[in-house]
């Protein structure tokens, strides 16, 4: 699902999109991190799935030692706030790196033609003003491409079986489900192996997936 999810992030970002496409963007790490580091908790894969695959790069890139950057601990707590709060913004006492506890985060809505980041700060006696302005195309296609990378050389530890399948399929005489399992019938093939590993002596036999073709009706809806 990986490919899937980069190409609509790209369709977001081409049709200006920008939350949509950055939601989309922050769970990736979610999902290679899991696959990465299955043991380690949530937030510790994230940030260190990151690091490894984009933020060090990103430090290296900087122009100046000390300088703050979008690492993995910034990028966790957008989407902590992005996710749960519905807010585009960092909060600096969730970052342990003091370089990047950043006082004023900036997205720039745009295709990263004019910036992709910057970075300004401020020495004020021994008090420290951090600004970072990101363009959300660039942080989207960086993380994207990461996220490619990652997938194309470990597609055996990421489970791609989604619940989700195409409204039109259901209406086909065969889909790609039923190409996929061989001609059998998915839903009815799950429904017997659960059967087996709970020791039950009835069985499935019913084609769900005909079933279902058969009860929907020219209008789509069920009879």
């Amino acid at each position: 699902m990986i490919d899937y999810y980069v190409n609509e992030i790209h369709t977001c970002l081409k049709n200006r999109c920008w939350f949509a496409a950055l939601s989309l963007t922050l769970m990736l790490p979610d999902i290679c991190g899991e696959a990465e580091y299955p043991n380690r908790q949530v937030g510790e894969r994230y940030i260190s799935w990151y690091d490894t695959y984009v933020g060090n790069d990103m430090k290296q890139e900087r122009m100046h030692e000390g300088q703050p950057y979008l690492s993995g601990e910034i990028v966790y707590n957008l989407r902590n706030t992005f996710f749960h709060q519905g807010k585009v913004k960092i909060n600096p006492s969730k970052v342990k790196d003091s370089e990047n506890q950043i006082d004023r985060f900036i997205l720039v809505l745009g295709d990263g033609s004019v910036l992709q980041t910057m970075t300004l700060t401020v020495n004020m006696g021994d008090v420290w003003y951090r600004n970072v302005m990101v363009d959300v195309s660039f942080l989207c296609t960086t993380i994207c491409d990461a996220a490619k990378w990652y997938y194309d050389r470990n597609r055996e530890k990421i489970e791609d079986s989604v619940s989700a399948v195409l409204q039109e399929w259901l209406l086909e005489e065969t889909s790609p489900l039923d190409s996929a399992s061989g001609g059998s019938d998915p839903i009815g093939d799950a429904l017997i192996e659960k059967l087996n590993l709970s020791g039950q002596n009835i069985r499935f036999h019913e084609n769900v997936t005909d079933r279902l073709k058969q009860s929907l009706g020219k209008d789509g809806y069920l009879d």
